[in-house]
């Protein structure tokens, strides 16, 4: 793990040399799938779907009941592998690559200490995605929990590069109005689902 800490200007060269040397040790395994666009509501969503094949490859045998039923479950952000590893975010986090990304350059914030993926995001979570997003003008979501779609327990953010058309970070946010400023929350009626909106940082 690098000693240094990641700075928003290195983190964007940082990735791609990253990228490179897990590809070529193995490490990184990105999962192979078509992007699809699917035009709702004015706006242009991109999906990714995996083939049969790659689908095949991806199935995993059913867990072995061999062992002790209440042993702790693999956590793979205790001790990152190495060739993932971007650096360390201060003030609590590590960057480093999705070891199974879809997306090209996806990234993962992990607080160095556990703590669990139901919890609230912290000012350390936000002072860490800060950082990054200077670095990486992206989009950057938390899946608080298995119902939101997590699949380790360890908190840990995402983010990705822009994946929307004309440079937008997500397609949605051509449907979203200007953000209100810090401390103030409004909901956009273009969105028919139950949200809030928030300015939260010059970024």
């Amino acid at each position: 793990m690098n000693a240094a800490p990641l700075t928003p200007a290195a983190l964007w060269p940082r990735t791609l040399s990253v990228t490179r040397h897990a590809l070529e040790t193995g490490a990184l395994q990105p999962i192979a799938t078509e992007a699809r666009t699917l035009p709702i509501a004015n706006t242009t969503f991109q999906v990714r779907v995996l083939g049969r094949v790659a689908l095949k490859e991806r199935k995993r045998p059913a867990p072995s009941t061999a062992g002790p039923s209440n042993a702790e479950p693999f956590n793979p952000f205790a001790n990152p592998e190495p060739d993932l590893v971007l650096g360390d975010v201060p003030p609590a986090h590590v960057c480093l690559l999705n070891k199974f990304n879809v997306v090209e350059h996806h990234l993962l914030l992990v607080t160095r200490a556990f703590e669990s993926q139901d919890a609230l995001l912290t000012r350390a979570d936000f002072d860490a995605l800060s950082t990054c997003l200077e670095g990486l003008d992206g989009l950057a979501f938390y899946n608080a929990g298995e119902t939101a779609g997590a699949s380790q327990r360890h908190k840990h953010l995402q983010l990705v590069p822009p994946l929307g058309p004309d440079g937008l970070r997500a397609p949605v946010e051509s449907l979203l109005p200007s953000l209100p400023g810090p401390g103030r929350v409004i909901a956009a009626e273009s969105l028919p689902f139950a949200h809030l909106l928030a300015g939260l940082g010059p970024w």
